[in-house]
């Protein structure tokens, strides 16, 4: 595994369901345990134990803590992060797919969304996007409008994320052009960073990076990963 240094940013992407046995047990604090008693099915119970048990491993693996000393603190609007750590990091999950990214001093944001066809998005679009954007989706062919506004839209989620920001803050102040990726209007002067993660087919994936820009590197846990997180 690389090591997390000051010019990368490292991602990794696994599905929760196939790697929920595979992980080891008992290394959740007492209130995460308690937080998935109230899930209200075994499959969310099981992939919130999954995506806080890889995560805990991650940072154990980077930090040097141990994954149960690993202590989270919040920012105003929810975005966890590790205290007294320079470990930069942001999680995303969706249907299962889990995505993570990890660096140094670099606030991130990352999202994953399965694309869902049932949703009306040609209604959500004109909602919620600039005149700009909606134009873009609609104006594009019928085969290409749902990756379009999913791509748009995990954008606005991995900007929002970034900055610790709701989505509500960032959806209709901020401005794409969704390919090839450039945000074109926000209400920070910061050097921004976007990139396509990779994922399964079905989904869209985005991160974001703020400051210098740095070489991402990419990362599919399997078992034979998982085995090295884990030693």
């Amino acid at each position: 595994m690389k090591p997390l240094v000051n010019n990368t940013i490292i991602t990794y992407q696994a599905s929760l369901d196939e790697l929920a046995r595979q992980l080891p047990p008992s290394i959740l604090t007492n209130e995460e345990q308690s937080r998935a008693s109230r899930y209200l099915t075994e499959e969310q119970r099981s992939r919130f134990i999954a995506s806080r048990t890889l995560l805990r491993l991650l940072l154990s693996y980077y930090s040097e803590q141990t994954p149960r000393e690993i202590v989270f603190a919040f920012m105003p609007h929810g975005k966890p992060y590790l205290r007294d750590s320079n470990i930069s990091f942001n999680i995303s999950h969706s249907h299962g797919q889990w995505i993570c990214a990890l660096a140094l001093d670099t606030p991130l944001g990352i999202d994953i969304e399965y694309r869902d066809k049932t949703r009306p998005i040609d209604a959500l679009a004109k909602r919620y996007f600039k005149e700009s954007e909606y134009h873009q989706i609609i104006e594009a062919t019928a085969e290409t409008q749902l990756s379009l506004f999913y791509d748009l839209w995990t954008l606005k989620e991995a900007l929002a994320k970034a900055h610790d920001l709701p989505i509500f803050r960032i959806l209709n102040k901020s401005e794409f052009v969704i390919r090839p990726i450039e945000l074109i209007a926000f209400e920070t002067n910061e050097e921004h960073h976007f990139i396509q993660t990779p994922h399964p087919t079905h989904f869209a994936a985005m991160l974001c990076s703020l400051g210098k820009k740095k070489e991402v590197l990419h990362n599919k846990v399997d078992k034979q990963l998982l085995s090295k997180i884990i030693s």
